[in-house]
């Protein structure tokens, strides 16, 4: 039997928030990755959690952070995640692209991003999945010791929304 022959697609929506915190995880082994923990709802299988792994590299580029005070531009190098429905997991990719980047304060602790991610499969009714979605994501870093600051780490809270499509 084709698994795809009953496959539909859904146009998905949702909001979560969670933490980040800097991993002994690396993709590239540059830069350390942040384990990223969320919660949240959407339109497919209403409740969630999430676990991510993302890792993010900062440019010389200078931006506005959410809150208006100056930041510096941040780009993603690659993250993967798994989203926990009732139903089965949801398993997502992301690589550095164009619009995968954000901007963090210098000074306030704000920052915020937007990240395209691409659904490649998952377990249970999920097994077969594809799509994409888009993540818009606003935070607070709590904590970044070290010189120069985060050098030592990196505490934060977050809060997203996010659309797309997942085909399953």
């Amino acid at each position: 039997m084709n698994p795809n022959a009953f496959a539909k697609t859904v146009a998905v929506k949702g909001s979560a928030q969670g933490t980040g915190l800097t991993a002994n995880f690396s993709f590239d082994g540059v830069t350390p990755a942040l384990s990223i923990i969320s919660t949240g709802k959407d339109n497919l299988r209403g409740t969630f959690n999430t676990q991510d792994v993302g890792e993010y590299a900062f440019t010389a580029t200078g931006c506005t952070a959410p809150d208006g005070s100056a930041g510096v531009e941040f780009v993603l190098v690659q993250a993967a995640g798994v989203t926990n429905y009732k139903g089965g997991q949801i398993y997502t990719s992301g690589t550095a692209a164009a619009g995968n980047k954000g901007c963090a304060s210098n000074t306030t602790g704000s920052f915020g991003l937007t990240e395209t991610s691409s659904v490649i499969g998952g377990t249970g009714e999920f097994a077969n999945a594809s799509g994409s979605v888009t993540f818009t994501v606003t935070g607070t870093t709590l904590a970044a010791p070290g010189s120069p600051p985060g050098k030592l780490g990196d505490f934060n809270a977050f809060q997203d929304t996010f659309s797309g499509s997942v085909t399953f």
